[in-house]
């Protein structure tokens, strides 16, 4: 009975010496990697934010815009960290269990075209082909309709480009395009090819809606029943994000290191 105590007295003291987030229940979190997601993501992950907060994460990458709303469709993730706004809602509106507890990103994208290009203003795009965030996501929503409603252009008046950033900036450099919807993110990484701004997304957005608040690119949901069940590692994950917008703001380049520069 004595060695069974020690035993157990042993196990319990090392307990107590173990880092909250190892005995903590796993938290599935889902991001997509490119644009605003995947420096956002990366950050949270390389300076481990949640795990800071107690949190036991598990991070899963999706190479696809979609790919994290499909997954908590499927449940296969508990979060899903700055997925499309558009589909967010879409799901939620389908009748999914989930729900939308924070707006993580706005659309700060801009119109560009190269330095050299005839492209003057948005209206000569007609004709022409755009690179953008391919259909699903929250800019290519936004993005057709700024051209549509403030510029008069159809999408049939124009041919899409789809891609991520890296793919869009090399499409561009290559001139394999004639404009892009970039993000200023990635503006800031590939500015030696000396991207010309036509338009700013969230001038237009404000534009078109007559409102003051930009376009939401960008959220988090979370599976109905892991909120019910985890609350308050829900709260600690919304502080996490919190801390990380602070250390961006902070720092003004700091998530350079974490961000992968697209390839040109």
């Amino acid at each position: 009975m004595t060695n069974k105590t020690t035993v157990a007295a042993f196990v319990f003291s090392l307990l107590l010496f173990l880092p909250e987030h190892v005995l903590a229940q796993k938290m599935r979190v889902g991001y997509w990697t490119s644009g605003f997601s995947l420096g956002f993501g990366a950050v949270m992950e390389q300076m481990r934010f949640a795990e800071n907060q107690g949190l036991n994460i598990e991070w899963v990458k999706f190479a696809e815009v979609n790919g994290p709303t499909r997954a908590i469709v499927s449940n296969a993730i508990d979060i899903a960290f700055a997925a499309p706004s558009t589909n967010s809602m879409g799901i939620a509106a389908d009748g999914v269990p989930v729900k939308i507890v924070l707006a993580t990103q706005i659309a700060e994208a801009q119109i560009v075209v190269l330095e050299g290009s005839p492209v003057r203003s948005v209206v000569d795009l007609k004709g022409k082909k755009i690179g953008m965030s391919p259909a699903g996501s929250a800019t290519h929503a936004i993005a057709t309709a700024i051209l549509n409603n403030n510029f008069g252009l159809k999408p049939s008046d124009y041919a899409i480009a789809p891609g991520n950033e890296a793919q869009l900036a090399q499409f561009l450099s290559q001139k394999e395009i004639d404009a892009g919807v970039l993000r200023s993110v990635t503006l800031a990484q590939i500015d030696e090819i000396k991207p010309r701004r036509l338009a700013s997304v969230v001038d237009e957005w404000k534009k078109l809606t007559k409102r003051d608040a930009p376009p939401i690119l960008a959220v988090t949901i979370v599976y109905n029943n892991y909120l019910a069940n985890n609350q308050e590692s829900v709260a600690k994950f919304i502080a996490a994000t919190r801390e990380a917008l602070q250390f961006g703001s902070r720092t003004r380049g700091g998530w350079r290191k974490h961000y992968k520069k697209p390839q040109t």
